[in-house]
């Protein structure tokens, strides 16, 4: 017995020890093969690329814990979020609960920690987001058999995030959301069917906007909150939560729950500390580290709720109070306050419809330095036909802002501005053009505004400013303004803006602006330099032209200065309509020539598409090699030319959201002549010298050429043009594709009378070679007809020669090749052209239906109130015809017992 006994003691240390050693040496074994297995399903699997630099995966630290460890790991986009990186993350840590595994019905996930990480998330205008990464499956024809409900689940208890930088925004909505230094955590079984959530918030630094209006910018945000979570419903019930933003802490009850075709939710806020100090940390740079002794007074009623469904047709009833009465604020260091300040604002919508939404600022008054401004503004029915009454009138000495606000060191700001400006009427008066039913008079005006920065050293000023308004327009009357080193002198006027900022319907507008010097190098900024291994850098992101505005602009300017470039003389005239900017005959002068300049840039889908068409004369190579970019890295050769060109180019093609050309979508031809180019130190020549031992190829000069090219399938394709090249003559052709390879057939006539001797045995070893493949015995002769083949790339090109006709298959081989690149571009760019048609096709039905739902409905709202008006017109007709015959009746009954009276022997 006590010797089995031992046996089986031993058995079992036996498998302990080789269980511990398991835990230790398998992940280390397996290491390798399981991070390739994983980067390469991963990667099969999305539409992303996956990169993780180092994981770790171990039974043992963690035991009895299965621990994962995944270090400097990314996800990035491909196509177009090609530069987004959706996640880069220091680290990122997950810990399951080994037995849980073993039983496997129900993983219980301990803990995901992700620390030191980068998140975005962005979504485009069509509504694509870049987390949608997971491929389709390859075959959808199948009907898939029902799946049976499975019994898997996982349970989370802890997730963690660690110093992560959160990056959201939806072109589609036109919102923005971005949050450094975020730290959260959560805790709870989100696999029992009722549960309670523990989370607490943390960010440094907090901004949002909508609509192009920022509602937050670098505030502090703190949450604690306890969420009950009813899984079957997904529903969430808040009830001890407190939110905090920067020195303002809100509290919030109620619920929210996610529904199949939108969102239920009944929640209600109110801050919980009324003071308006509190309310004072929202606005920029109020927050800093002196606000706690600001000197405040008042009193702070602020509140709210949202109740009701969202979904594609309904809207939540909501509400938005806030009263300030008898505050001010004084910085203890600064000599005056902001005084009086009281504001009564409510914003209140009953039952979800749009149209029953109520502003009513019903005051808003302040005092800066003992300048006093008010503001009441009353807007109703702001959908069918909206109501708006407002005044604004003030006057504010811009001096005296750094006596009661505390300016950066170096800042300076002076100037009067001076608004009295009313508003009583409804759109539709305007509508309807009975324009002296809509009171809308009164100006704004700026006069002697100077404003210095630190980021702005030089200054912006403002000489003059005058708008008039009305109810048909708002006239710029005047306007003289400095900002830098550039000016600005203009006058137009805008129609229809008030149905701009109430309905966000066409702002129309017309303007002639005038300039001796506009410096746009002062407002791009300094170049910042970026790590090649984040994707998610790019040096622009693309510029949005706006939808609903219709501006005509007529420009005349002096002096331009672009990109280093001094362009001088600029005149022309752009319209800015239905997302795109049009320019109309746009002239200049520049690296010491001319151009004239046609074309447009829209921004109607995800990519914004340009097709421009330029007229250059007398451009200067060189410099223009200086000031492109682009001609730098696809046609190097420029740097080395001296002379001048005059070229036509007609071009159109999409870019991408760093705002460079996609060259596949390049499309367009152009012509190139000069009189007189020159060439000195190009590789390609050089080869070619070297080659054939003739030195006039290093030194070249052009005369009279003239070029013709097309932007096709992704390259620059040359027709075949002459080349004379001292005595000797010829033809070149081929392309050079935007990738750098090159492919070129050039054709040259050498006279034998220019040759010398090294030369001459190099067109004898040509010769001989035909000879011996022919079996003939030919000699060079009076002439040289030599073949060169240039292939590789524009920085190291490779050379081939021969008799010409007998490198045939050389250059068919090279055609070949050419042709089916070509092929496979086209059918890409066929694919994508199809693509963006089918998408604008899609949007312009969807909107074609929408702009006829909506006139059917205006139909029948016309129709259904014609029907009323004829219903109530025959109603009233038959009640007066009705009413006539009693009255009638009446009368002979009368006149009938009149009668009856008058002839009555007893009445007499």
């Amino acid at each position: 017995m006590k010797k089995s006994l031992k046996i089986s003691l031993r058995i079992l240390l036996a498998i302990i020890a080789l269980l511990i050693l398991s835990i230790i040496l398998i992940p280390l074994m397996f290491k390798d093969q399981i991070k390739n297995k994983v980067l390469e399903e991963a990667n099969k699997n999305l539409n992303a690329k996956v990169a993780i630099a180092d994981f770790g995966l171990s039974l043992f630290r963690s035991f009895p814990d299965f621990s994962l460890t995944l270090n400097n790991m990314y996800i990035a986009g491909v196509d177009d979020f090609s530069k987004d990186t959706l996640i880069k993350a220091e680290k990122i840590y997950v810990r399951i609960d080994l037995m849980s595994v073993f039983k496997g019905e129900k993983y219980e996930v301990e803990a995901i920690e992700l620390k030191n990480a980068n998140l975005k998330f962005k979504v485009l205008k069509s509504g694509k987001a870049n987390w949608d990464i997971a491929k389709a499956s390859a075959d959808t024809t199948k009907k898939a058999a029902p799946e049976k409900a499975s019994s898997f689940k996982v349970g989370l208890q802890k997730l963690v995030l660690e110093n992560v930088n959160v990056d959201y925004s939806d072109a589609s909505l036109g919102f923005a959301m971005n949050m450094n230094g975020l730290n959260h955590t959560l805790t709870g079984d989100l696999t029992e069917k009722y549960t309670t959530l523990r989370t607490k918030t943390l960010a440094a630094k907090a901004t949002m906007s909508y609509g192009g209006v920022s509602y937050l910018k670098d505030a502090q945000i703190d949450m604690v909150a306890d969420i009950e979570f009813d899984m079957e419903k997904f529903k969430f019930i808040f009830k001890e939560n407190e939110l905090k933003i920067n020195d303002l802490t809100f509290g919030a009850d109620g619920f929210f729950t996610m529904m199949d075709n939108g969102y239920d939710m009944d929640l209600k806020f109110k801050v919980k500390k009324a003071e308006f100090k509190s309310f004072l940390s929202l606005i920029p740079g109020a927050f800093t580290k002196d606000f706690e002794n600001i000197q405040t007074s008042g009193n702070l009623q602020f509140d709210g709720f949202v109740k009701g469904q969202y979904t594609e047709t309904k809207m939540p009833a909501f509400a938005l109070n806030l009263k300030i009465d008898n505050a001010r604020f004084k910085y203890p260091d600064l000599p005056k306050s902001v005084e009086n300040i009281n504001i009564d604002t409510k914003i209140n919508n009953s039952d979800g419809n749009p149209d029953k939404t109520v502003i009513d600022i019903r005051k808003f008054h302040f005092e800066m330095g003992g300048n006093p401004m008010d503001i009441t503004m009353h807007v109703a029915t702001p959908v069918s036909d909206p109501a708006i009454k407002g005044t604004i009138k003030g006057r504010m000495d811009l001096a005296s802002v750094k006596d009661f606000y505390p300016l950066t060191e170096g800042d300076k700001l002076s100037g009067i501005f001076t608004a009295n400006l009313s508003l009583n009427g409804k759109m539709s008066s305007i509508e309807k053009e009975k324009y002296e039913e809509f009171e809308a008079k009164g100006t704004l005006e700026v006069k002697a505004l100077d404003y210095v920065s630190k980021d702005m050293p030089k200054g912006a000023k403002i000489n003059e400013l005058l708008l008039n308004f009305s109810p048909k327009f708002v006239s710029l009357d005047k306007f003289s303004a400095k900002v830098n080193s550039s000016d600005f002198n203009a006058n137009g006027r805008l129609d229809n803006f008030l149905g701009y900022f109430l309905r966000n319907e066409m702002l129309k507008g017309s303007f002639n602006l005038t300039s001796n010097l506009i410096n746009v190098d002062e407002f791009m900024g300094e170049e910042t330099t970026t790590s090649t291994s984040d994707t998610a850098s790019a040096p622009m992101s693309v510029v949005e032209v706006p939808g609903n505005i219709d501006f005509t602009m007529t420009t005349k300017i002096a002096k331009l200065i672009y990109d280093k470039m001094d362009i001088t003389n600029v005149e022309g005239s752009l319209k800015v309509a239905d997302k795109t900017v049009d320019l109309s005959n746009m002239k200049m002068n520049l690296l010491d020539g001319s151009m004239i300049m046609s074309g447009k840039y829209a921004t109607k889908t995800d990519n914004p598409y340009v097709d421009f068409i330029l007229d250059m004369q007398n451009i200067d190579v060189k410099k223009s090699c200086d000031a492109f970019e682009i001609i730098k890295t696809y046609a190097p050769i420029a740097a080395k030319c001296v002379g001048k060109v005059s070229m036509k180019i007609d071009f159109d093609t999409y870019l991408d959201n760093t705002m460079m050309p996609n060259y596949k979508t390049l499309n367009g031809f152009g012509s190139l002549k000069t009189s007189n180019i020159a060439f000195k130190g190009i590789n390609t020549f050089d080869k070619i010298a070297t080659v054939t031992k003739m030195d006039k190829f290093k030194n070249l000069e052009f005369k009279d050429l003239n070029l013709a090219f097309e932007f096709k399938n992704g390259r620059i394709e040359l027709k075949p043009f002459d080349l004379k090249i001292d005595q000797m003559t010829g033809k070149m052709q081929g392309y050079s594709s935007f990738d750098q390879s090159i492919n070129y057939v050039m054709d040259m006539i050498i006279p034998t009378k220019v040759m010398g001797a090294q030369t001459m045995a190099f067109a004898n070893s040509l010769v001989g070679e035909v000879n011996k493949k022919a079996g003939t015995n030919a000699s060079v002769g009076d002439k040289l007809d030599l073949q060169v083949l240039i292939t590789g790339t524009v920085t190291d090109p490779q050379i081939k020669t021969g008799i010409k006709g007998q490198m045939n298959d050389a250059v068919d081989d090279l055609k070949n090749k050419a042709k089916e690149e070509a092929d496979k571009l086209k059918a890409e760019a066929e694919a994508k052209a199809r693509a963006e048609a089918d998408k604008l096709k899609a949007e312009a039905e969807a909107r074609v239906k929408a702009e006829t739902d909506k006139l059917k409905s205006e139909a029948d709202k016309a129709k259904a109130d014609a029907e009323a008006k004829v219903k109530a017109a025959a109603d009233k007709a038959k009640a007066d015809a009705e009413a006539a015959k009693k009255k009638a009746e009446e009368d002979a009954k009368k006149k009938a017992k009149d009668a009856i009276n008058k002839n009555n022997p007893f009445k007499k």
